[in-house]
């Protein structure tokens, strides 16, 4: 009898062993969304990534650009508008306004300002750099990062260096009103007075002027007109 007994736990704990090598226990699963595939299983112990970020592919899409003046100044400020067409802008997106050289060829171009926006049209303000070489064939385009589109230009403008007196508020010349570009001049500006009044207070400086006959020209004391050329 007792031989029997420790044959039938033998077998017993064999049979045990066989059981537990073939058991497996998965994990549970649960339902989780999916962006693209809807909702499929998952462990539940996995991670779910966010929402995927879909844009227009790089150089899809068109950005146009327009100029609303023929001709500036130095200095100046002006407004560019754009308008996109097959493109859809992501938040954060930066439309940057690029001038040319003065052959009109964007191969260095010069950011003269910036506007943050999704919208496929604007209008962004910008400022001609007062250090400009002045030229007739000047151009403007837009551009994008968010996606990457390169805009085409715009028609040419011209850029000039001469800043006439109208001397139409005051005789100060340190009141922007007073000059045709509706600034007031600096080292950079050739400075052009046909006729009236004009009183400097202030350390004003231009690359030239030019002064017709019977203009009046006061530098108060204590200030100078400095002229480079």
């Amino acid at each position: 009898m007792k031989k029997i007994i420790v044959l039938f736990i033998s077998v017993s704990l064999l049979l045990c062993q066989f059981l537990y090598a073939q058991v497996t226990i998965y994990p549970q699963l649960e339902k989780k969304s999916d962006p693209v595939k809807g909702f499929v299983n998952a462990k539940r112990n996995d991670t779910i990534p966010g929402p995927i970020k879909i844009a227009s592919p790089s150089g899809q899409g068109t950005i146009t650009t327009s100029v609303g003046t023929t001709s500036t100044c130095l200095g100046s400020g002006i407004t560019i508008d754009y308008a996109s067409t097959n493109a859809t802008f992501l938040v954060g997106n930066v439309f940057t306004a690029q001038l040319s050289d003065a052959t009109g060829n964007f191969a260095s171009p010069v950011t003269i300002g910036t506007l943050v926006s999704t919208a496929v049209m604007g209008t962004i303000n910008v400022t001609i750099p007062s250090n400009t070489i002045p030229g007739s064939n000047y151009r403007i385009r837009v551009v994008s990062n968010d996606p990457v589109i390169t805009g085409s230009s715009s028609s040419t403008i011209t850029i000039s260096a001469t800043n006439t007196w109208t001397g139409s508020v005051s005789t100060a010349w340190e009141n922007a009103a007073n000059w045709s570009c509706g600034l007031v001049p600096n080292a950079n500006t050739d400075v052009i007075i046909n006729s009236g009044t004009v009183v400097v207070s202030s350390l004003a400086v231009c690359k030239t002027l030019n002064m017709g006959g019977g203009v009046s020209l006061t530098v108060n004391t204590g200030f100078t007109l400095t002229i480079i050329q």
